[in-house]
């Protein structure tokens, strides 16, 4: 938020790296490599608080990133891109998830949205 003392550590426990790629209203995108792969990724201020965006998508995808979130309180979303191995190319991806209400179990309630398109290859 700004200062030293609101560092936080977002590597989840048994990855081998992570990168945020943007933030808004309190969350974080980007990624997580699991098992030598980059999952996209959502936080909430903390590791403990990581959700894999890469496990609501098909195994046809191989690896994803999230680039952009936004919330307008109610709903968080998330937009990136993944490699679909069955189309060899990378593709355009869009997650929504609901903000849970106060006194609920787990961060959010997945409701996926997936946008399908050319893009270039990404950066490592």
């Amino acid at each position: 938020s700004g200062d030293v003392a609101s560092f936080a550590d977002l590597n989840r426990v048994g990855a081998e790296g992570s990168q945020a790629h943007d933030v808004f209203a309190g969350y974080q995108v980007g990624w997580a490599t699991v098992g030598g792969l980059l999952r996209a990724s959502l936080w909430n201020g903390t590791a403990g608080s990581w959700v894999d965006l890469q496990s609501s998508r098909t195994s046809d995808y191989l690896y994803s990133v999230g680039k952009g979130v936004w919330s307008d309180g109610t709903t968080v979303t998330i937009g990136g891109w993944g490699y679909n191995g069955t189309t060899q190319r990378d593709e355009a991806l869009l997650w929504t998830y609901t903000v849970p209400t106060p006194g609920t179990l787990g961060l959010m309630a997945c409701g996926l949205v997936a946008a399908g398109g050319r893009r270039r290859k990404a950066q490592a």
